[in-house]
């Protein structure tokens, strides 16, 4: 009897005992819940630091995120009432946990509290991510505004630029290809230089013009009007109408690109306007002007380059630009030089990053020469260029000997020296073109078999290739030829026939007085020198054909340039010759 009035205050303990565990157990996995969560919720918030350190997030994502995180401290502070909720439980039915169980449930308690605090301090850091966000939202606005406003001003100068410019020769012309692409129903575009051009000098030096459509379709009718010569490279998507004038009109078909491998020549398959854009060097070469019939002249300038123009700066549209391409290295140099624009930082540094990796390795000689050679050929002063080439490492991707000297600088300005004198009396290059005369440059400070590597490297071939690896000897012995006591004409004539233009300019720029006067009497007088009397006419006189008939030719022009005998007396010199020999 005194038993069975236990007996179920026992099964009650028991059943308690039951529960407590079940909660355990429950309590328990909670925690590693709440573990995880907490993990998941730091690697969210520093996601969404990164995020909007790059203005990526909107103002919604964040709310959202928030709510997330006060709905997990709300479960926080639901599953902590529900633990005390359970301790209550057993103290109310009398019992009392054992020791190991207290000790457990204080545990989880001092958790619970410590990750509800540490909860409420991530809540803190996203309210403050949340109204950073807010500004940097309200400043995107901003520049947004301020862009759009920039965007419409820079469309104005554009449509203002394009309607005085149509009153122009070339302008003409651009209106007639409007015309003839309105026809065929095709949008047509000024793109590129010739918008970049037009909005620094007001002027249209060319009619680049990318059509949203079939630019191969539309050349033959343009021809057709112009009455010109049609040149279609379907392999590019390029058509070129050319003049009776000679004047030149680009169409391109808008086109996309791919990059298979970095430093490869690109993919080109047809697209969108802004694809073709998107695929250009800088931004201030990434616009576009539509050619309307109402002249309303719509500007696209997907990345900005109306205010890298304004602001005089060269920035490329990624930071993978270089490396897809290493030639647009010089070309951006190019440009700083014409334009008198500066790589902005970020581009500044990409290219820095692109030498120190070795990128103008990936290109073939002829890609690399054609582009070093388009910056040689620019005006104005080369010694500035090759001075930045050797800065950023460009001179040392073409030989590693090849270094800026204090020599080698000398003779640059020389050059530049001799060049604008040259213009200002109006005597210039005398039929040298630069490229040809900085590539002897270029090769002046090696050895002969350093500059066989270099023409080697840049795979040159015929005329280029012997300047680079014999310009620089010949020019030295024409130097000393020249300046030598009691030369005579034909031996000056014989030190000078041989040569290039581009290597007489040198003797003229690196030369003294001595030296500048010959070359100027060769030019005027020694090289026009002929004689009027040829093989037939000593054939005819009797004497038999062979190769002293040449010989005694070639004594009678020595003696002509040195002026011993006159025209007169040709024959009678040539004969006499024969005779002795």
């Amino acid at each position: 009897m005194s038993d069975r009035p236990e007996a179920p205050r026992q099964r009650s303990v028991h059943q308690q005992r039951l529960d407590h565990r079940r909660v355990h157990r429950d309590h328990i996995a909670w925690v590693e819940d709440l573990r995880r969560w907490r993990q998941e919720y730091r690697a969210e918030l520093i996601d969404l630091a990164r995020r909007v350190a790059g203005h990526e997030l909107e103002l919604e994502e964040y709310e959202r995120a928030l709510n997330r995180h006060e709905a997990a401290i709300q479960a926080h502070e639901d599953l902590v009432k529900s633990h005390e909720q359970a301790i209550a439980y057993s103290k109310r039915g009398g019992i009392t946990m054992p020791t190991e169980y207290e000790t457990v449930h204080e545990q989880m308690d001092n958790r619970h509290e410590q990750s509800r605090q540490a909860h409420e301090a991530l809540g803190r850091r996203h309210r403050a991510l949340l109204e950073s966000l807010a500004g940097v939202k309200r400043g995107r606005a901003n520049d947004h505004q301020d862009r759009s406003a920039g965007h419409s001003a820079a469309e104005r100068r554009l449509a203002e630029l394009l309607r005085e410019a149509l009153a122009t020769p070339l302008g003409e012309r651009l209106a007639l290809a409007a015309e003839v692409a309105r026809e065929r129903r095709l949008e047509i575009w000024l793109v590129g230089g010739a918008v970049r051009d037009l909005y620094l000098t007001g002027e249209i030096r060319d009619l680049d013009l990318l059509v949203d459509g079939d630019a191969a379709a539309l050349a033959p009718h343009l021809a057709q009007r112009l009455e010109a010569r049609l040149e279609v490279h379907p392999e590019f998507l390029t058509a070129a109408v050319v003049d009776r004038e000679g004047v030149r009109i680009d169409l391109a078909t808008a086109r996309k690109e791919e990059y298979l491998e970095p430093g490869a020549l690109p993919v080109v398959s047809s697209g969108t306007v802004e694809e073709d854009l998107a695929r250009r060097d800088f931004t201030v070469n990434a616009l576009a002007v539509r050619l309307d019939a109402e002249r309303r002249f719509r500007l696209l300038d997907p990345f900005g380059g109306t205010g890298d123009l304004e602001q005089r700066l060269l920035r490329v549209l990624h930071d993978k630009s270089f490396q897809d391409d290493p030639t647009r290295i010089l070309r951006g140099l190019r440009l700083e030089h014409r334009l008198g624009f500066d790589f902005e930082p970020n581009t500044a540094a990409l290219v820095r990053q692109a030498m120190e990796q070795r990128v103008l390795g990936r290109l073939s000689g002829s890609r690399l020469w054609r582009e070093l050679a388009l910056l040689l050929e620019e005006q104005g002063p080369v010694a500035r260029r090759i001075e930045h080439l050797a800065a950023i490492g460009v001179l040392a991707e073409l030989h590693a000997k090849l270094e800026l000297t204090e020599e080698f600088r000398v003779l640059l300005a020389q050059i530049d020296a001799g060049l604008q004198r040259g213009s200002s009396d109006g005597q210039a290059a005398r039929g040298a073109e630069r490229g040809p005369l900085y590539l002897v440059a270029l090769a002046w400070p090696l050895s002969t078999t350093e500059r066989a590597e270099l023409a080697e490297r840049l795979q040159l071939a015929g005329a280029a290739r012997r300047l680079a690896v014999e310009g620089p000897d010949a020019v030295r012995r024409a130097l000393r030829g020249l300046a030598a006591d009691g030369a005579e004409p034909h031996e000056v004539d014989a030190l000078l026939r041989p040569l290039a233009a581009e290597e007489i300019l040198l003797l003229e720029v690196l030369g003294d007085d001595t030296v500048t006067e010959w070359v100027e009497r060769w030019r005027s007088d020694l090289a026009q020198l002929r004689l009027t009397i040829g093989g037939n006419d000593l054939l005819a006189r009797g004497v038999a054909p062979g190769p002293h008939i040449g010989r005694a030719l070639q004594e009678t022009r020595k003696a002509r340039l040195n002026g011993v005998i006159g025209s007169a007396d040709e024959l009678e010199f040539a004969l006499s010759r024969l005779r002795e020999s």
